[in-house]
């Protein structure tokens, strides 16, 4: 075991110094030979599993599958496109994990069969090929770092034969056989070797380790991490918390959340209850969605908040008050708010506040002390949002403190944490096939090895190999790659729920994009439409008050002319009226003048002619009319009208001329 374990060691600390690959990179080849075998464009992290365990017969938890997905994504095997995972099987094809695999299988089964052929021609012994197999397992269990070690540095292999002849002493003797014919089974058997190591190193048994346990450390959930593993979410999202609240529990943390939180997540479900009565449907949780699949109505959603309390307790998650504040334990909360701010732009200013109570009301559990090893951190608060965790590191922490565990973390890395401190479990598989896998999945060349066998003899010279030595290592490297990860970015994905569920997802985002973009565009035509009116509108409102003030200054200047020249033919027709009147009476004074002077005055008397007076009296009451006439009459009215007409006009004419 000790040398096993040294190989664990060995492989894990050389990969990382060289490379900077952690445990959980042995995996990246294996998975993405699941995406390329898939029959889905689509990437789903519950098929993805079970792909890994029919395929392969690991068994991963869903962070770590997740984890996995972004380093798939990071060498381009995958591509995300809004949110969602889609394999690039152009990429995917150019991998020779499937070749090299087939080829290490081959190599064991030639091996095999030639160590039969071997053994039954040189000593007469009859093997199947699972009995040959078992006993080639068998020796190089006891003795395959100096198998690895002769054959990669091309000096004898040790004598490992036994006294007697047993299976041991047979296989031995055909080992030897190899390196004295340097028979192309000795590279085979070099394969087999060196895949068997690997896979030794990888699945490093170790039932009799208790994991380690938390010593009074809270652990607090943030709001959509409670709201996901109370399955007011849906199921995937629901088994994805519960595989970290079982991890937990197990490991003796003190599940717990602020009773800020738990106000926050009946605030939330008030609002979702009123939003489905009045049709709204969106939500940032999904959480909506799920209860109109489940037929829940108002009144459903509002007993859920309820019993929120009592919901909690069945999780075994407890409802605290936050710490008190002390003087030398309190953070600049205002500074913390704003740089989260800037981080996620939060819709809600409440929510923003909320968190920086959490994680402040985390450092003020903590005294403001730095831990370095998460089983002792006092308390953390753990989030579904990887920003949160990285403005916290950023905020408290800088380079002379990157090993220091912070207030708060994701639950991707929480349980990828705990998971890496577990042995993984020997997949269920012929022994040949996992020592081929763990070969193709890395791949070692000749100078990697050496370097592994360099580190095994160095750590066996120095001292004691424990298995809790690889467990933490592997901790502490996912740790720091989780870091790394962290200060990158980490985007939030849809990979949760079957194929199915994520390419209904994918019709609905794109129906409801549509709709949006149908919406924006009507949006924005009625918004034109309204400018341009607007535009018009103003257009109009400019051209009538110009209109309106010309119509203003053409009435001033119409009323000022009118005014003139009704003020020129009152003149006018004065003047003309009154030199009529003096003509008028000239021209009765002519007449009268004359007819008196015609008037036949030497009458005789009237006694000596009365017919002559008589006649004299008509003519004269005739010439009397006719000059009344001539007066009053047409003739005479009319000569006199258009003198007087003709006389206004030329008196007009002429006052304009002196006054223009």
């Amino acid at each position: 075991m000790v040398t096993q374990t040294a190989i664990s060691l060995a492989v894990l600390q050389v990969n990382w110094d060289r490379r900077k690959q952690d445990y959980l990179e042995n995996f990246v080849p294996i998975v993405a030979e699941c995406v390329r075998l898939s029959k889905h464009e689509v990437i789903s992290i519950a098929e993805l599993r079970n792909e890994l365990e029919s395929r392969f017969g690991l068994r991963f938890p869903q962070a770590a599958i997740n984890t996995l997905l972004r380093r798939l994504r990071k060498r381009g095997y995958v591509r995300l496109e809004d949110k969602i995972y889609y394999r690039n099987l152009d990429n995917l094809s150019s991998l020779d994990f499937r070749k090299v695999q087939q080829n290490v299988v081959h190599m064991h089964d030639a091996l095999i069969n030639d160590m039969i052929d071997y053994c039954k021609k040189e000593s007469g012994v009859h093997w199947s090929s699972d009995e040959a197999e078992n006993h080639l397992l068998s020796c190089l269990k006891e003795n395959d770092l100096q198998i690895i070690n002769a054959v990669t540095s091309g000096t004898l292999i040790p004598d490992i034969a036994p006294l007697t002849r047993t299976s041991k002493y047979y296989v031995s003797k055909y080992i030897t056989h190899l390196q004295d014919t340097q028979s192309a089974e000795l590279d085979y058997l070099e394969k087999v070797v060196e895949g068997n190591m690997l896979a030794n190193a990888i699945f490093l048994p170790d039932p009799m380790r208790a994991s380690q346990k938390f010593r009074n450390v809270k652990i607090y959930f943030d709001t959509s991490f409670l709201i996901f593993s109370l399955g007011y979410a849906g199921q995937p999202r629901q088994e994805l918390s519960a595989e970290l609240l079982e991890m937990l529990y197990e490991s003796g943390a003190n599940l717990c959340c602020f009773r800020h939180t738990v106000n926050e997540i009946k605030g939330i479900l008030g609002r979702y209850a009123q939003r489905i009565s009045n049709g709204q449907l969106s939500d940032p949780y999904g959480s909506i969605e799920y209860f109109i699949e489940k037929d829940y109505h108002e009144s459903d959603i509002l007993l859920l908040s309820i019993n929120l309390e009592r919901n909690l307790a069945a999780m075994k998650v407890s409802i605290d008050d936050k710490p008190p504040y002390t003087k030398e334990w309190v953070i600049d909360e205002e500074a913390l708010g704003e740089a989260l701010e800037k981080e996620i732009k939060y819709r809600r200013p409440q929510a923003r506040n909320r968190d920086v109570d959490s994680i402040s009301a985390i450092m003020r559990l903590r005294r403001m002390q730095d831990y370095y090893i998460i089983e002792d951190c006092t308390a953390l608060f753990i989030t579904t949002n990887s920003a949160i965790g990285k403005v916290a590191r950023q905020f408290f922490y800088r380079k002379g403190q990157q090993d220091a565990i912070a207030p708060c973390i994701t639950d991707y890395s929480l349980t990828n944490l705990l998971w890496l401190k577990k042995p993984l479990k020997m997949p269920d598989l012929p022994r040949k096939r996992i020592i081929a896998d763990c070969y193709a999945a890395l791949q070692p060349d000749e100078n990697l090895v050496r370097a592994y066998l360099n580190k095994v003899n160095q750590l066996e010279e120095n001292k004691e190999i424990t298995p809790d030595e690889v467990f933490m290592l592997r901790h502490s490297l996912e740790a720091k790659q989780a870091l790394m990860d962290l200060t990158s970015g980490d985007e939030q994905t849809f990979t949760l729920g079957t194929v199915k569920e994520i390419i209904e997802l994918i019709r609905e985002r794109i129906q409801s994009k549509t709709r949006a973009e149908i919406e924006v565009e009507a949006q924005e035509k009625v918004s034109k439409a309204t400018k341009q009116r607007d535009k018009l509108k103003t257009q109009l409102e400019a051209r009538t008050q110009q209109l309106g003030q010309a119509q203003r200054e053409i009435e001033s200047l119409t009323a000022s002319e009118i005014r003139k020249k009704a003020n020129v033919k009152l003149k006018a027709r004065r003047i003309a009226y009154w030199i009529s009147r003096v003509c008028k009476g000239i021209f009765i004074s002519i007449l009268v003048v004359g007819t008196i002077f015609t008037f036949p005055w030497e009458l005789p008397s009237l006694g000596e002619s009365p017919i002559r007076y008589s006649i004299a009296i008509v003519f004269l009451s005739v010439l009397i009319f006719v000059i009344m006439n001539l007066i009053k009459g047409v003739t005479i009215e009319s000569i006199v009208r258009t003198i007087e007409i003709k006389l206004q006009k030329w008196f007009e004419n002429l006052i304009i001329r002196f006054t223009a």
